[in-house]
């Protein structure tokens, strides 16, 4: 499976982004349009394109298929990396996430034990696992794929 030049890319491309959207601080760049899961696609895209040859035309779809690849591939690594950052302490503190949701009870509202999870303040859970899971493939694969076209158009060889 390796040998297949789009899955190879992707697996960079998305192993890469995977890991720094997860880590404290570095996934911060995500607030500016997302950055970090475009990129995924970009990179992915890039490393697709530098090997092949010059076509006419522009492989669009090629780009978008490494894309939402690069994003399954991004969110199943994020997840798992914010998971061992999160089970290591280095993660947002729990003791902080559940005085937030002590304030939000005070104030009278009630959040679904669901919410609670993905905060944090019960630690690491296979429901905050699970959801998170979803949801980060989910949102990589849409950014990637918008990255996976961009990259496309930005380093395509044309035909001379």
């Amino acid at each position: 499976m390796m040998d297949n030049p789009k899955f190879k890319a992707a697996l960079i491309g998305g192993g890469v982004f995977g890991v720094l959207a997860a880590l404290p601080y570095i996934n911060m760049l995500n607030l500016v349009c997302c950055a970090l899961y475009i990129g995924g696609g970009v990179l992915a895209a890039y490393l697709y394109s530098k090997d092949q040859p010059p076509a006419e035309k522009r492989p669009y779809g090629d780009g978008a298929l490494v894309g939402l690849i690069a994003g399954a591939i991004g969110g199943v690594v994020a997840t798992v990396v914010n998971a061992l950052v999160l089970a290591s302490g280095l993660g947002p503190d729990p003791a902080e996430a559940g005085a937030a949701l002590e304030q939000l009870e005070q104030a009278g509202i009630e959040l679904p034990d669901i919410v609670r999870d993905m905060m944090g303040a019960g630690g690491v859970s296979a429901a905050m696992l699970g959801t998170q899971l979803v949801m980060n493939v989910i949102l990589y694969g849409i950014f990637a794929t918008l990255g996976g076209l961009v990259g496309v158009a930005i380093f395509h060889k044309k035909e001379a």
